[in-house]
């Protein structure tokens, strides 16, 4: 079924390889403007149902359905859908309708939304006198309860490209059909790599780009990329991708200098003019690189309503995954037919001038505002909600001030890196992440851990595992998830197996502090688990035993009742076959009191230094062995 104004049916023959015959016209909808188009059939009962959208002049696209009793029969049509979404105006209309085992029904439509492209939208509807009546006082629902248990799915997510063959996740399509022979997740585990077996002027002609949908109302997505094997001529990194790119990437001069750039296209209005205009591009140090576009589509008020379109790009690059340049300037974004998607984020490489040269890409992070999240979270093999291991970058962390956040082999607790915390101006300066209440459910218990450890400063610093969030009252609350006191260069674990979120809470932030001072900090393997869940981690330091040095019974003050506690200890040691002195044990502050020149035995060495204490012969201590 097919046609625009006028539908027409043709009819396949039995194995679906040709049409039996030539094309019958079902109707005519005699509307003004975009006249109907994007037909979809269905037998329901005793009636065939075609529903289609047109734009009739005067009205936003609409939705119309025709119905008959036989498919060369009369049908009559009406409209049964005419509605924005809240209170962006774009019609909802175009697709087909669906049941559920428990005989709900729904329609499936989109939305135009400027640069975004088009927002599948569900809209439920009951049937009144065999005629489908769709949401709710004929307006497109904003929200709808659907079943517990429900998964649904998602549409763009992280990709750390860990796979066993070669074989992505649904989430990427190929811009092109692809050149099956010049990528691959298996010839360098954990990489991504687009290998350029034809050259190409610009990103509409390489072959192999790998995207990605975006989503509103902001996101963003980031690359780890490593040039090491391009050649000259060759181009990589990471597109904002429509008609009117924007891109952010790597690029060599034919001597093999690298240049990190931003670019768009630059070649009029027909894809076949397309080039790559270079807007800003810099010298490149070393060879590996992060790339982030930032998207901004529109604003969503408190009530779940877009407020407007605003369709902003923006690009960056970073050499730790943290502290981000901007580069090239602001794209605006917008909808062309030309390509017929709403932005995409896409992963390219290709040659100018050379083939054989390839990219390796690490890691695709993707990162959605926090409005409408989809509640789609599932624990991992260890049951935890999340874990973070910062084996392969910062993972979406970031300072509260003006520190630097970053991933560093410097120090690990487990794996081979921690997330490194300097340049601190304050005690709340820390390493902060959004919690979104998809995970952690306001009101409800999880168990927390995460494991710190400094190496500058005083002996001991106290440490604070903290949640911020806005409550009902609209201001900022602070909630402590744990605190210990850590030992300077040993790791202490901030646990607890309890913590509740509050039930007011909404724009969660979890992240480590401490108590007063600056000093620099690691973190590492931070996890949110089931209530009640004991996660393994370095656990609370030793305490701290209190001694005076000489002061066998802690009475405050050195005498011979002191070194007689101390001869003490070596004639019960003799006693017991001892004949070299008391070994030392370091949980007593008797025996670490009596071992003043700290050579870990009490022995006569000790008893002669209490002689000449006592006789005013020293008042100092001996130097420790």
């Amino acid at each position: 079924v097919y046609g625009g104004g006028e539908i027409k049916i043709k009819e396949f023959n039995d194995n679906m390889t040709d049409f039996k015959g030539g094309e019958r016209t079902l109707f005519k909808t005699n509307l003004s403007g975009l006249a109907g188009e994007g037909s979809h059939i269905h037998k329901i009962g005793d009636y065939y149902y075609v529903f289609i959208i047109a734009w009739p002049g005067g009205h936003p696209r609409t939705e119309y359905c025709w119905r008959s009793k036989s498919l060369t029969g009369n049908w009559e049509g009406k409209v049964v859908l005419e509605s924005g979404l809240g209170n962006y105006g774009s019609g909802v209309a175009q697709g087909g309708i669906i049941s559920t085992p428990d005989n709900k029904w729904y329609g499936l439509f989109f939305q135009d939304h400027g640069s975004l492209g088009r927002v599948p939208v569900l809209v439920p509807f009951v049937w009144q006198n065999d005629w489908p009546v769709f949401g709710e006082n004929g307006k497109a629902p904003l929200t709808l309860t659907v079943p517990d248990g429900y998964k649904g799915t998602i549409l763009a997510k992280d990709d750390d490209f860990d796979y066993s063959g070669n074989k992505l996740d649904y989430v990427w399509q190929w811009n092109h059909n692809p050149d099956n022979t010049a990528w691959s997740v298996t010839d360098r585990p954990g990489y991504l790599r687009l290998t350029n077996k034809s050259t190409a002027s610009n990103i509409f002609w390489a072959r192999n780009t790998l995207t990605m949908r975006t989503e509103g109302p902001a996101c963003s997505g980031t690359v780890k990329l490593d040039t090491s094997g391009m050649k000259p001529g060759d181009h990589a990194g990471l597109s904002a991708f429509q008609f009117h790119f924007g891109n952010v990437g790597v690029y060599l001069t034919n001597d093999g200098t690298r240049k990190i750039y931003a670019s768009r296209n630059g070649g009029g209005s027909e894809v076949v003019n397309a080039n790559d205009k270079k807007i800003q591009e810099v010298n490149m140090e070393g060879k590996e690189v992060y790339l982030k576009i930032d998207y901004q589509f529109s604003n969503v008020d408190g009530n779940g309503f877009v407020t407007g379109d605003v369709n902003k790009a923006n690009f960056f690059y970073s050499y730790d995954g943290s502290n981000w340049n901007k580069i090239g300037d602001t794209l605006n974004m917008d909808y062309s037919l030309k390509l017929f998607t709403g932005y995409r984020n896409g992963l390219y490489s290709y040659g100018t001038t050379n083939t054989g040269g390839y990219a390796d890409f690490d890691y695709f992070d993707y990162e959605r505002a926090d409005w409408n999240v989809p509640q789609i979270i599932e624990q991992d093999p260890d049951g935890y909600w999340f874990h973070y291991t910062f084996e392969k970058g910062a993972e979406g962390f970031g300072g509260r001030g003006g520190e630097s956040v970053a991933s560093s082999s410097a120090e690990k607790f487990e794996g081979e890196k921690s997330l490194a915390v300097t340049g601190r101006t304050a005690a709340w300066n820390g390493p902060s992440h959004s919690l979104s209440s998809a995970v952690c459910k306001p009101g409800e218990t999880y168990s927390f851990s995460v494991n710190a450890k400094y190496d500058e400063g005083e002996p001991t610093d106290k440490f604070h595992f903290t949640l911020s969030y806005k409550g009902a009252d609209g201001e900022v609350h602070y909630e402590k998830i744990a605190t210990e006191e850590a030992v300077k260069g040993e790791w202490v674990q901030l646990s607890n197996q309890a913590f509740t979120i509050p039930s007011d809470a909404s724009s969660m932030n979890i992240y480590v502090e401490t108590d007063a001072s600056d000093v620099s900090f690691f973190i590492d393997d931070m996890i949110c688990a089931p209530e009640g869940t004991v996660i393994p981690g370095a656990g609370k330091p030793e305490p701290q035993i209190e001694y005076l040095l000489g002061d066998v019974n802690s009475d405050g003050i050195i005498n011979a009742a002191d070194m007689a506690l101390a001869k003490g200890m070596i004639l019960a040691d003799q006693l017991d076959g001892g004949m070299g002195g008391v070994a030392v044990n370091q949980k007593e502050a008797a025996a670490l009191a009596a071992d003043v020149d700290k050579n870990n035995l009490i022995n006569a060495a000790d008893i002669a230094w209490y002689q000449k204490y006592l006789t005013g012969q020293t008042a100092d201590y001996p130097a420790a062995q």
